[in-house]
């Protein structure tokens, strides 16, 4: 009996929860519009890997200059761990000081240093005049699934900071 009435308590608080505002404000949040879903490509990595690819480029059509690049590495730096943000900034500095202008974004890159020549989703090659190595990402998108085979422990041989976020 005890189960049946935890069972009834737990109904009537989800009742009481959907009918607050903050709730109301919650779901219209999580219901916005997605034009990935309307286009049926919600799922698929090209089209998305090419749609980052657009909106992040610095120099770029879309008018944004180099506002949604800046806003990506902070996120992308805000998803590593404190110790292997430590360690960007450690070998490169703070990324937010490089020129963005100098960045080259590039789909589908293969790299002949990896065996697989696997097709990297996205690379990011920062390009800074003041320093002898350049900084490259490779962002492998993958939306719903995980690496297939040993995909990215080849770039480990080539790559001098490997980080998983």
């Amino acid at each position: 009996m005890a189960d049946k009435m935890t069972e009834q308590q737990l109904g009537y608080d989800i009742k009481e929860l959907t009918k607050s505002g903050d709730f109301h404000k919650l779901e219209r949040a999580l219901n916005a519009f997605c034009p990935f879903k309307a286009l049926g490509v919600e799922s698929q990595e090209n089209p998305n890997s090419d749609f980052i690819r657009e909106v992040i480029t610095p120099h770029g059509p879309h008018g944004f200059g180099d506002a949604c690049f800046g806003v990506f590495i902070d996120c992308l730096l805000a998803s590593l761990s404190d110790a292997d943000r430590g360690r960007v900034e450690k070998q490169w500095g703070d990324l937010k000081a490089w020129d963005f202008s100098r960045v080259a974004i590039h789909r589908e890159y293969i790299c002949k240093k990896v065996a697989t020549r696997a097709r990297m989703d996205l690379v990011i090659e920062f390009a800074n005049a003041k320093r002898k190595t350049d900084l490259v990402f490779i962002i492998e998108v993958k939306l719903g699934g995980g690496e297939y085979g040993a995909q990215l422990s080849g770039y480990e041989e080539f790559v001098p900071l490997f980080l998983s976020a």
